[in-house]
């Protein structure tokens, strides 16, 4: 089978003509090409065998990306090696039209923003818009707010782990507008895996107003001084105060609502981390009840989750019961720090 030539022809003639980026539409049967005047097309006319077609066709998009970038050091011996020659060019992947080559553009070490740009046009999917919005010089360049709309609008269609990975890598870059911000808390009342990457990224300036424990101003109102040079008391006076109550209440109604044991795992991970003891401080040798209580805390990790639930595949109702022990024991905790004597039935 051979490519018909006006398809050829004007394949050649759209090549030539400063191309940034390929996109083949293969449910069209067209190719688009992004250039320095705008977007270009050619319509295909297969004959024979559509897949078979198309196969010639990016074969010829690949020859040409290899004529006219610099990046690769030697000719593939067939068309999937191209991806894994190293090369100091990321701009011939983006002339491919190959899902494998704008996947590796989107994930290199290299990625510029204007690149980032065209693999977008090429290719507009949530994985690629994280996978860029980790380069700073993407999350904080002209693409990043155009990522983050499109990941946003996305979050209704996600899986809980990929809300979690979206919105810890929108928060973390400063690129939640403050109406989105509540908006999207207020969803975690409903579906608790919202609340999860603020607690992880945000854990003392949460979208919601909390009161201070009654005995805060007793126990650190007075000793400013002394929580900035004592770690110890300085994680004591951070759970106590308004902030640390709000990220209290909330850890409690994500374990005490989670249907997934990704949502537990991460719920687990964050309170592991947020009352892990400060580098300066050591722990006391006759603790009070709320030391002990944020000593466990943070030993609680994602692992814990094994002890009771080897089967990583259950869920829902199934899943709180088995994991009761754990979520009473964790829950226990946090109600001791909340200045509740135990957790509501």
């Amino acid at each position: 089978m051979e490519l018909v030539a006006e398809d050829v022809f004007c394949l050649q003639v759209m090549l030539a003509s400063g191309v940034q980026a390929i996109r083949v539409d293969e449910s069209a049967l067209c190719v688009y090409a992004l250039t320095h005047k705008g977007e270009a097309r050619v319509v295909l006319h297969p004959q024979g065998n559509v897949e078979r077609y198309l196969r010639l066709v990016r074969e010829l998009l690949v020859e040409h990306a290899m004529e006219s970038g610099q990046g690769y050091r030697e000719r593939p011996r067939r068309r999937s090696q191209v991806f894994h020659i190293e090369s100091a060019n990321l701009e011939p992947l983006l002339l491919t039209g190959d899902v494998q080559a704008l996947s590796s553009v989107a994930r290199s070490a290299r990625l510029t923003d204007e690149l980032a740009a065209r693999v977008w046009w090429a290719m507009p999917n949530a994985d690629h818009a994280r996978r860029m919005l980790e380069r700073e010089c993407v999350a904080h360049g002209q693409t990043g707010k155009a990522l983050a709309q499109f990941l946003i609008g996305d979050l209704p269609f996600e899986s809980d782990s990929e809300i979690i990975e979206s919105l810890v890598i929108l928060l973390q870059n400063g690129l939640v507008e403050e109406s989105q911000r509540m908006a999207l808390w207020k969803k975690g009342a409903h579906k608790p895996v919202y609340y999860v990457p603020f607690l992880a990224v945000t854990p003392d300036d949460l979208p919601c107003a909390r009161a201070a424990r009654p005995d805060w101003e007793a126990l650190c109102g007075q000793t400013a001084a002394r929580a900035e040079s004592d770690g110890r008391m300085r994680r004591l006076c951070r759970v106590l105060a308004g902030n640390g109550q709000a990220f209290l209440q909330a850890c409690a109604f994500v374990l005490t609502h989670a249907d997934q044991q990704d949502l537990v795992i991460a719920a687990l991970g964050v309170l592991s981390e947020y009352f892990r003891l400060p580098a300066d401080a050591e722990e006391p040798a006759d603790p009070s009840r709320d030391e002990l209580a944020m000593r466990a805390l943070s030993r609680v990790g994602p692992w814990r989750l094994r002890e009771f639930l080897p089967d990583s595949t259950v869920s829902g109702t199934l899943m709180r019961a088995r994991l009761k022990p754990l979520t009473d024991e964790v829950l226990g905790h946090i109600h001791v720090l909340l200045g509740r004597p135990a957790a509501p039935p």
